[in-house]
């Protein structure tokens, strides 16, 4: 289970960016002055890549992601020498998968991709040079360790080197490994976790955008902006793990698929949360990647049910690491959306995973049995959830836990029993 102060402190952090006001001490977070800017043209986005199914929060979340991917805590790479291993082939995720905002046991189950290295002439030559460089400058790289060449999955381009490590698939998401070396420092005014006093997130991040184009619907290339969760190891060498969404897109994916990964951009927030501060780096890193879907612990409980408001659940999917809720309502028709909330059989609210709150974690819950509830989004956002989330819960809940507070308020409820 859980450590509930931990967990509340996470919550907290996302909640802020609905209600700051609400959030007692959040007040010293620098927050980008075109943070609604940002959160409208994700919503814009989005819009253009879906029909039916929607990213049905990240309209909620949009690009605020700064604030919002608060359910991680610190990247615990201790080893020195992370950075002299690279490519990193395989370690990555046995070093962050307890402290991203999806947990689980991912090393045991991923694929590691193993390179097919292009050793052409200009390579090698490329590569002595930057071996040279490493050697004499301060990079946190061993003296007998080579920067990677290209290969099947690491790219170089503009400076900037993306390594691949490994890959985790199942019905809900699309998990990456990966590492980001660059030839030249990072700056230090982009070590936010760091350098900003009294800051709540334990963690830094890299925004990724470009494209997918996945071969169960090869005709249709999908938006992707998400943010890497992880830590500057040196000077030169970012890691952590990038989060896919599959849940959303308008086709349902197959067991195996290819995915070419076409990433364009690599963005880190500074210290200042301005836009103009922005480091920005701006490149072409091509990957395909022939992943296998994995079954275990999946269930899927089709329930596909209304209440005479209109208002109700399609189905619920449960993979190893996530739940996610679909949830039926008349936002199609008038715009009106509910948000749900989710109790484990123990009546412990689950925690988001990833940046959809209709997405939670299964990852130290027990889920043989959960309860959905789905709440009228504006009285949650402006009223129910300051019930958890305040100072006295822990008194208050003495007379009324948070999952019967909701239970009188929510305008639907469904309990959900799986097999395992």
């Amino acid at each position: 289970m859980m450590n509930r102060e931990k967990q509340k402190k996470e919550q907290k952090t996302f909640e802020y960016i609905e209600n700051p006001e609400q959030i007692e001490g959040f007040d010293k977070i620098p927050v980008p002055e075109d943070l609604d800017q940002r959160v409208r043209a994700g919503i814009e986005e989005g819009k253009k890549r879906r029909k039916k199914i929607a990213f049905r929060k990240t309209a909620k979340v949009g690009m605020g992601m700064a604030a919002a991917v608060a359910l991680a805590s610190v990247l615990c790479i201790s080893n020195p020498s992370f950075a002299a291993k690279m490519p990193l082939i395989g370690h990555i995720f046995e070093q962050v998968e307890n402290n991203t905002s999806v947990k689980g046991d991912f090393s045991q189950v991923a694929e590691t991709l193993t390179q097919s290295t292009e050793n052409t002439a200009d390579q090698k030559a490329d590569k002595t040079v930057k071996n040279a460089d490493s050697k004499n400058g301060n990079t946190g790289i061993d003296d007998d360790s080579e920067v990677p060449a290209d290969g099947a999955y690491t790219k170089t381009s503009n400076g900037i080197t993306v390594t691949l490590s490994e890959v985790y698939y199942n019905k809900n998401a699309m998990y990456i490994a990966m590492s980001l070396y660059s030839e030249e420092p990072f700056p230090e005014d982009i070590k936010i976790k760091d350098h900003v006093k009294d800051y709540i997130l334990n963690f830094d991040q890299a925004a990724i955008s470009g494209e997918n184009t996945f071969s169960f619907m090869p005709d249709e290339k999908t938006f992707l902006f998400n943010y890497m969760e992880g830590k500057f190891v040196d000077d030169h060498t970012f890691a952590g793990m990038l989060r896919v969404d599959l849940s959303s897109l308008e086709t349902e994916p197959t067991d195996t698929f290819t995915c070419h990964m076409a990433l364009d951009s690599i963005r880190f927030d500074n210290v200042n949360f301005m836009v103009a501060d922005e480091k920005i780096y701006e490149g072409n890193w091509d990957f395909d990647l022939n992943v296998k879907l994995d079954t275990k612990d999946t269930q899927t409980v089709e329930v596909n049910e209304v209440n005479d408001d209109g208002v109700g659940l399609e189905k619920v999917v449960k993979t190893r690491y996530e739940l996610r809720v679909y949830p039926k309502d008349k936002s199609e028709t008038d715009g009106k959306y509910y948000f749900a909330e989710v109790f484990d059989a123990n009546g412990e609210r689950m925690d988001y995973a990833g940046d959809i709150t209709d997405c939670r974690q299964t990852y130290g819950y027990d889920t043989s049995k959960v309860n959905i509830y789905l709440c009228d989004e504006d009285e949650y956002m402006n009223e129910l959830k300051g019930y958890y989330f305040s100072e006295d819960y822990e008194e208050k809940k003495k007379t009324k836990t948070y999952e019967e507070y909701i239970a009188e308020h929510a305008v639907y409820h469904k309990e959900i029993t799986f097999d395992k």
